[in-house]
């Protein structure tokens, strides 16, 4: 990912709707599409906001974030049966609930000790 290439939101989230595209994920989960659309709007509006300060900002666009690299994750590697050992909702409450540990996890540390400064972790609710 070159931050040269990206200019809006939309040319971020391409990279999110090929893997959705890909995966057929309209078709054979339509409750984590709806909810991937939803996510997406999410990210546009939030980043649109100019009134917003900018750290509030980057907390909701990592959350949201987190969430759009968990089911790509998902999706991406064909990790079906996982995906479908959950009923479609409980797969959304298990990413909604993951986002607040996801770059904390993605970087090695545990839940156990609080997170180092850094604007990656402006996600965590705290």
């Amino acid at each position: 990912m070159n931050v040269n290439q990206i200019d809006t939101p939309k040319e971020y989230l391409y990279y999110f709707d090929e893997i959705i595209k890909k995966s057929r994920c309209s078709s054979k989960y339509p409750k984590i599409y709806m909810f991937y659309q939803k996510l997406s709007a999410q990210f546009i509006i939030h980043y649109q906001q100019e009134e917003m300060p900018l750290f509030e900002k980057m907390s909701k666009l990592l959350a949201i974030d987190a969430q759009l690299q968990i089911i790509a994750e998902c999706l991406n590697q064909n990790k079906d049966d996982f995906i479908e050992s959950f009923e479609e909702e409980a797969f959304i409450e298990m990413v909604e609930t993951d986002k607040k540990c996801y770059y904390r996890e993605l970087s090695g540390y545990n839940m156990s000790t609080p997170p180092p400064w850094g604007l990656i972790y402006l996600s965590e609710d705290r």
